[in-house]
């Protein structure tokens, strides 16, 4: 598709050199895949006219400033390194940048991650903390948790942080002692605004089994709801605050089957009205107006995630002009101005990465920016299409399968090698759309099986709650149940299987090998849980962590079923060659987990290859990295399954 407008300065600016096309024999090159996305959190500046972006460079993202009235003049860079990453940056006003950088620590002999807030000008003048040490004497460990940015007020936003949370009035333009806005309330741990910035809601945990909720009456009172989430199995989520006094929009499933959109009257405690229900899928939240708070329309979880209007608007009427100049193609808004004349959109396709446009809806102008994947341009990719299956208790499971290059049809998917890849999470769901795992080994010649198995988000309550403490049970049941599927139907080859997987999928691949030690041929975990009561024990060191881990297990009265379904203490079930990769610096699975599983699998003499990644995180966040996994995935499944 050609673009709107062509920047020709732009690969000088990136630096982002084009590989001359490979010959049709050839595979694409790993580094197609490998490299990082070309951009990141591109955000238009508030007045337009100047925009930021975390630009890849190679190992790691720099955050670049640039004039883009100039013909992209370039401002300003700083460089990220293994010792920090960006994590988010933003626009406090027109002349200021915030800055949140990432770094790993430890805070009493516990590992953490910690979050610094930094700001300067649009030019790289002025760089200070917004926390200096003698704040209060104690640095907060996360510094970047926002809630509002406060749109009528330039100078300021709000930042919560401690526990229990408290909220801060934090100056953008220099460091100063801030003012508190919302001191601390026992048990509440995140607080939320109304689009004026108003704290307004207010939630927690109290002794790591039940919710509180909490939310502030027109009146000023602050009301306990907490009965509205001491049910379980039933959602009640406050999305946003209306533009009436006392409503707010609720997501609920307390009388449907999948999540649904409500307006809510917290001084009555009445539900007021449903406005949507998707039969489906659940709906995943409000689109409201950034300046009334009045609710535009609904965001729901289908293949791709789509939107209902519940009226009209410039921003949906820009919406359908760009889908029909992008013909084909998803159309999302990354960035907005304040004048809302400016944006920054977002194109792709579940074969196609995408690239930024920066668009002007007055003028009616775009400016392209380069491909999220440049050396993946002019490239066939394959093909991915939406499948479901059942489960082996009727269950219908949905699911994506992704066909090697020149494969157009599953009709004409006879035999092939597979890789069966369940999902992270697992409190997560696989969409269709760009994936560079599952491209890059289609590109090799493999199909690719993901599945969203039960307890996977987005597919109602039933389908959520049946995955709850049914780790390698029933959710592993489903993935085997979608292998056999595949073989019934003669797109796999049975003799050529492999699993493979990241953090909770990593741990399906594992377990999946040690139940079907038949069936499988090879796995690779990618920062994988290993040893499930070793996961729960170290979660409690954490805040609310014995909490967050409820739906995996009880460290005392499931301690038979934690032990059974730990794939540390399978190994002697595994017959076929693994492969493990860990970073050493991973905070949501510490690596010390594969460690055990590699230790154990030598032990059981069952064939294993382990690699440790150092300064690697949970995400394949440097680009050494990235590549490192593909290499070797690539060459430990060509040993298995050809």
């Amino acid at each position: 598709m050609k673009p709107i407008t062509w920047l020709t300065c732009l690969s000088a600016i990136f630096s982002l050199a084009l590989m001359a096309p490979a010959a049709a024999v050839e595979p694409i090159p790993t580094e197609a895949f490998a490299r990082l996305p070309t951009l990141k959190s591109v955000k238009i500046s508030p007045e337009g006219g100047k925009m930021l972006a975390h630009v890849q460079n190679g190992e790691h993202y720099s955050l670049k400033i640039f004039d883009y009235r100039d013909d992209m003049l370039p401002l300003y860079a700083i460089k990220e390194d293994e010792k920090f990453t960006l994590n988010r940056t933003f626009w406090g006003n027109n002349d200021r940048i915030v800055i949140s950088v990432l770094f790993n620590g430890r805070r009493n002999g516990i590992d953490t991650s910690e979050t610094r807030l930094l700001s300067m000008t649009p030019t790289g003048e002025d760089m200070s903390a917004l926390f200096p040490v003698r704040f209060e004497d104690w640095i907060p460990q996360i510094q970047d948790d926002i809630v509002s940015y406060l749109p009528n007020d330039p100078d300021h936003i709000l930042v919560q942080y401690g526990q229990p949370s408290e909220v801060w009035k934090v100056n953008v333009n220099k460091k100063k002692n801030h003012g508190r806005v919302r001191s601390t309330k026992k048990n509440i741990s995140d607080w939320r605004a109304d689009v004026h910035g108003n704290v307004m809601i207010g939630s927690g945990v109290i002794h790591n089994k039940t919710r509180k909720l909490v939310v502030k009456l027109a009146t000023g009172k602050w009301k306990n709801i907490s009965h509205r989430v001491a049910d379980e199995n039933t959602t009640f989520f406050i999305d946003g605050v209306s533009d009436q006094p006392d409503i707010f929009y609720v997501l609920s499933d307390h009388e449907t089957e999948t999540r649904a959109l409500y307006t809510y009257n917290a001084s009555t405690d009445q539900f007021v009205a449903k406005l949507y229900e998707n039969l489906s899928v659940d709906v995943y939240g409000t689109i409201q107006d950034r300046n009334t708070g009045k609710a535009l329309g609904a965001v729901f979880a289908d293949d791709e995630g789509d939107i209902v209007w519940f009226q009209d608007s410039f921003i949906k009427q820009d919406l359908k002009q760009l889908a029909r100049t992008f013909k084909g193609k998803n159309v999302s808004i990354a960035s907005l101005s304040s004048d809302q004349n400016h944006y920054v959109v977002f194109i792709d396709d579940v074969d196609d990465p995408g690239y930024y446009i920066l668009y002007d809806r007055v003028a009616k102008k775009a400016k392209q920016m380069p491909s999220q994947y440049t050396l993946l341009e002019g490239k066939t990719l394959g093909k991915i299409m939406s499948v479901e299956y059942p489960a082996r208790d009727g269950l219908t499971i949905p699911a994506y399968i992704t066909l090697p290059p020149g494969i157009n049809a599953l009709n004409d998917a006879k035999g092939l090698p597979f890789i069966v890849l369940p999902h992270g999470g697992p409190s997560s769901r696989d969409f269709l759309e760009f994936d560079y795992w599952t491209q890059f080994f289609a590109s090799r010649g493999y199909g690719i099986l993901q599945m969203n198995f039960r307890g996977s988000s987005g597919y109602g309550k039933e389908f959520k709650l049946a995955g709850s403490k049914q780790w390698g049970q029933a959710m592993q049941d489903d993935i085997t149940d979608g292998t056999k599927w595949l073989i019934e139907k003669g797109y796999a080859d049975k003799d050529r299987i492999a699993l493979l997987g990241g953090s909770y999928g990593g741990y399906a691949a594992l377990m999946g090998v040690a139940k079907e030690p038949d069936m499988y041929q090879c796995a690779v975990s990618f920062a994988g849980v290993t040893d499930l009561p070793g996961i729960i024990q170290n979660a409690k060191r954490y805040v609310n962590g014995k909490y967050r881990t409820r739906h995996i297990g009880n460290l005392w009265s499931d301690r038979k079923m934690l032990r059974a379904n730990s794939p540390v203490n399978r190994a002697d079930d595994i017959k076929v060659p693994v492969l493990l990769i860990h970073g050493t610096e991973d905070r949501s699975v510490n690596y010390r987990q594969s460690v055990k599983m590699h230790k154990a699998l030598k032990k059981s003499g069952s064939p294993v290859t382990y690699i440790e990644q150092k300064n690697g995180d949970h995400h394949l966040s440097f680009h050494s990295h990235r590549l490192q996994f593909l290499v070797q995935s690539e060459k430990f499944l060509k040993t298995c399954i050809g």
